[in-house]
């Protein structure tokens, strides 16, 4: 029998131990295929660059992320094996032969995994790309086809990666000593040194970055709040090092508790193997934590689009209206597409921009600044109409001294609201009360400045000196996605660009939006995806490894009178100890984490993420029972 037969049989025999890590991998390499086939799809290039830039960085996360998965399980599987290999030495075999075994068998793995995968991802590439153009608003006819171009960089990417890692174990199966590969691994029932420190510390880092997400201090500075990572990855590391030990010995001085029913076996090792796997644990929660948070953040941002649109483009359209001509023009494209619209509101309004200045109260140190920028003021009765247009109430300015400041939702994030403040306005004599500050838009984003409410009587006294434009503002029922693009090109070829814009589209808006939102939750489903077959999978081939080496124990439990009941009790609470602990602190890690999320969305992102942890939840106790139902079959139906 030459060695490749010897690999063949190897791989059918021990199949079953492997059946999770083939799952996994087969997943992946069915989601990198379907990726990369709707990359290279023809029909989807009207979607636009950023559509394959984005499905082309998750297929590399995907690729980085299977060979750290497949390098980390092979690894683990060779350890396994340390004795089989050598019985292979001891019979006279090669170091070379037996290296040639392994390399041989991770092949074989990796051809099988890769070969069904792209079945896989043939059979549902056209579901998937359905579903990415359905969850993009798209109306694209796909066509079941199989991309050269995506076989080709799926079957080289995935065969690198295992030929790296077959090579890998051969080099380490040359190396290693004779007497090496008989050796038990050591029990360390002792303590670590300097476990109360450390645990400590790793809580203390942990309640750090918790804080830090929490304060005000993030308030103002967002794009700092990846720094959080600085804490809470050393953190995790030293909490399921040192602080779960340090948790453990209390629970082990509470008699009460430590001796009440089978407690005393279950918790007598759990600590060794906490202990012993600390490092797979914290970066089980990390991955938790990391996969939650995508899942969790474009979840979010999908469910917040109409909301988001609604509340931000009030109106259907605002044109910037310096030019008759134009005008006249937009009003045949009104008339071209009468039979798909109504129109609720036509109405142009003046806008005078001002340079003002008052003071600024944070609500991150509390300090008060001076403030300047750019407004324009609106006309009272005009604001008066929009508002009963929207069939909101208005109340009357008192005097002309008073004044409504209109900004958007992100001002309130930061600082106090400006009611009862004064505001300087350059070139005018008197100054202004804010009556109210308004964090809501009253135009569409991006087509005026935020916005100065001053009496009719006043905002003519400014005008004369002051730079003026006119905003049509068109709101229509049954807006027409082909009526909203003439429109906008209209605009862009016959204007220079200008901030604030001179035309924007509720319509347009919301495609954009949905093209964006749907492309970042189809990515963030199936990255989630993998991330928890892949974590999933360590976590068990590690419980059972340990499962394994106390098999002994467990049947010398039964020979001393402990049932199978006992027995399976027993294994599914040192089980439950060890997958809830990663759930929990990764858990936590992202719920601080969809705090700062929060802060980006200023509508409750309470539903969408519930119903991501609960989908994860639900995936990553299947693999809790699975690894319970491999302990049962391994030590009690033996």
């Amino acid at each position: 029998m030459n060695l490749f037969n010897i690999s063949l049989k190897n791989v059918k025999k021990s199949f079953s131990n492997y059946v999770m890590y083939f799952i996994s991998i087969v997943f992946s390499v069915f989601i990198f295929f379907s990726f990369k086939s709707i990359q290279y799809n023809d029909a989807l290039s009207t979607l636009g660059s950023k559509t394959t830039a984005g499905i082309n960085s998750a297929s590399i996360v995907i690729a980085l992320f299977s060979f750290a998965f497949i390098y980390y399980s092979n690894s683990f599987f060779l350890n396994r094996r340390k004795q089989e290999i050598g019985t292979y030495s001891m019979l006279g075999m090669r170091k070379n032969k037996i290296g040639l075994i392994f390399f041989y068998e991770t092949l074989i793995m990796g051809a099988g995994a890769i070969l069904l995968g792209v079945i896989l991802g043939f059979l549902f590439s056209k579901i998937m790309t359905m579903m990415l153009v359905k969850m993009m608003g798209e109306a694209i006819i796909v066509n079941m086809n199989l991309s050269v171009k995506a076989l080709n960089k799926t079957i080289i990417i995935f065969m690198i990666i295992f030929i790296i890692v077959a090579v890998r174990n051969t080099i380490i199966i040359k190396k290693t000593k004779l007497i090496e590969l008989f050796k038990k691994e050591g029990e360390k029932t002792g303590q670590n040194k300097f476990y109360k420190i450390k645990g400590l510390l790793g809580i203390l880092l942990i309640i750090i970055a918790y804080t830090i997400a929490k304060s005000k201090f993030i308030l103002g500075y967002l794009t700092l709040s990846p720094l959080i990572l600085v804490p809470i990855i050393p953190g995790t590391f030293l909490f399921f090092s040192s602080a779960i030990e340090l948790i453990l010995s209390m629970v082990k001085k509470n008699k009460k508790i430590y001796y009440k029913g089978r407690n005393l076996i279950a918790f007598s090792e759990l600590s060794y193997k906490i202990q012993s796997n600390s490092k797979i644990l914290a970066t089980i929660a990390i991955l938790i934590a990391t996969s939650a948070t995508i899942l969790g953040f474009t979840a979010s941002l999908y469910y917040d689009i109409n909301r988001n649109v609604n509340e931000n483009y009030k109106y259907s359209y605002t044109i910037r209206e310096d030019n008759k001509i134009i005008s006249s023009k937009i009003d045949e494209i009104l008339k071209k597409f009468k039979a798909y619209n109504n129109i609720q509101l036509d109405k142009s309004i003046e806008l005078v921009e001002s340079e003002i200045s008052y003071k600024l109260k944070s609500k991150i140190d509390g300090k008060i600044k001076p403030y300047n920028t750019n407004i324009e003021l609106i006309k009272e009765s005009d604001y008066r109409e929009l508002k009963e247009y929207e069939n909101k109430p208005y109340e009357n300015l008192n005097s002309k001294d008073n004044t409504y400041y209109i900004s958007d939702e992100f001002g309130a994030i930061a600082y106090e609201n400006l009611k009862g403040s004064a505001i300087v306005m350059s070139g005018y004599k008197n100054n202004f009360m804010v009556k109210n500050e308004v964090n809501h838009s009253l135009l569409n984003t991006q087509s005026s400045m935020e916005l100065l409410v001053v009496k009719d009587t006043v905002f003519n006294e400014i005008k004369n000196s002051s730079n003026t434009r006119i905003l049509r503002i068109i709101d229509i029922s049954g807006d027409n996605l082909e009526m909203a693009q003439e429109m906008e090109k209209l605009i862009n070829d016959s204007m220079e660009f200008n901030y604030p814009f001179n035309f924007t589209s509720k319509k347009i808006m919301y495609n954009t939006y949905i093209q964006s939102g749907g492309l970042y939750l189809f990515i963030g489903v199936f990255l989630a995806l993998v991330f928890l077959l892949c974590t999933g999978s360590i976590i068990l081939f590690k419980q059972l490894s340990s499962i394994y080496d106390d098999k002994d124990r467990y049947i010398m439990l039964k020979k001393l009178g402990a049932s199978n009941k006992d027995i399976e009790k027993i294994i599914s609470k040192q089980l439950k100890i060890v997958f809830l602990l990663p759930l929990i602190i990764g858990t936590l890690h992202n719920l601080f984490a969809m705090s700062i999320v929060q802060l980006l969305i200023p509508r409750s992102i309470v539903v969408p993420l519930a119903i991501t942890l609960a989908a994860y939840y639900a995936g990553y106790f299947i693999y809790y029972f699975i690894t319970l139902k491999y302990a049962q079959n391994m030590i009690i139906d033996r």
